[in-house]
């Protein structure tokens, strides 16, 4: 046969594949057009049309159609989550991003793996031959057996190619983009005050200070305030927070120390750049015994999230046995 029948072979056994017909149809109909094409001389594409057209005729109905096409759909869909997952590992060993929903780094290594498994097991089915059908001829067989073998190391290795080169670079740019993502500062003025809670062992903290982003950029909001240690979670929690159009304006009402919390205002509140917020927060700290010191150095951490980055944090010294 000639070169152009044979690459229309080719072309036509992978439609015939990738539109789900089984190994013995497949087989029995690239006989029929090889048989057809050498005794009567015609080109394929004249005889046929073109090999995803002429396919199609006999997709319709078969078995495997559906299987095989959502094998294709599962190939991608974890192929793709794999590569963000391990790009995602990647950005957090270059620049510290946090990972995904928080998890720790051993269960994203071990979901980029499971998926990478999932995905290469979808992809050698979406391309491979069904094995049934190398039982329908013995030469064919013992040839298809080796093309097999090769196509299934040939797409493994691009694959790998693929993972390595696409996870390394989208890893680059999540770490760029998390780097260069606006961030949360806080002046250098914050007043910290502590006190004795009625009936109970814990350290009251309430804490005033001026907070503001340092560029423009993602849509950013606030997501929780809590302290770095001692932090007892089932005591009364509060915050509010003020916005102003300059720094000097905000730091004169963070100066006024009278001021009456009832609610948290601090999650999901949303942060604009060139504006100034007044932060008030009250929590306490936990205590084991009755009059016990509470630490002489805490911090207010607080958790804000960056649209298409993620979650970044912000720590605020506090003197929680002195006053200012």
């Amino acid at each position: 046969m000639t070169d152009l029948n044979e690459r229309y072979m080719a072309r036509l056994a992978f439609w015939l594949r990738a539109g789900g017909a089984d190994g013995a149809r497949t087989i029995s109909i690239l006989s029929d057009v090889r048989t057809h094409l050498g005794d009567s001389g015609e080109s394929p594409y004249e005889a046929f049309g073109p090999p995803r057209l002429y396919a199609k005729e006999f997709s319709a109905g078969s078995p495997w159609s559906w299987s095989r096409r959502a094998a294709g759909v599962v190939a991608l869909a974890a192929l793709v989550t794999a590569c963000f997952s391990a790009a995602d590992d990647v950005a957090y060993l270059r620049t510290q991003r946090p990972l995904w929903w928080g998890a720790p780094q051993w269960a994203v290594v071990a979901t980029t793996v499971v998926l990478l498994l999932l995905g290469w097991r979808a992809l050698m089915y979406f391309t491979g031959r069904p094995i049934t059908s190398l039982a329908v001829d013995s030469v064919d067989a013992q040839r298809e057996w080796k093309l097999r073998g090769a196509r299934r190391r040939n797409v493994s290795l691009g694959l790998f190619v693929l993972v390595v080169v696409a996870s390394g670079a989208w890893g680059a740019q999540l770490g760029h983009a998390y780097v260069e993502s606006p961030k949360l500062r806080v002046t250098p003025y914050v007043y910290s005050l502590t006190g004795v809670v009625a009936n109970s062992s814990d350290t009251a903290v309430s804490v005033r200070t001026v907070i503001y982003l340092n560029a423009g950029g993602p849509w950013t909001s606030l997501n929780e305030a809590a302290l770095s240690s001692g932090q007892d979670p089932s005591a009364l929690q509060a915050s509010s927070l003020q916005g102003f159009g300059s720094l000097a304006e905000a730091l004169r009402v963070a100066h006024n120390h009278t001021w009456s919390l009832s609610q948290d205002e601090l999650s999901g509140f949303t942060l604009h750049y060139g504006s100034y917020y007044v932060l008030t927060w009250s929590g306490a700290i936990y205590s084991g015994l009755v009059n016990q010191p509470p630490p002489s150095q805490e911090n207010l951490v607080l958790t804000y999230d960056v649209a298409g980055v993620g979650l970044k944090t912000l720590r605020i010294p506090l003197s929680v046995n002195s006053n200012g």
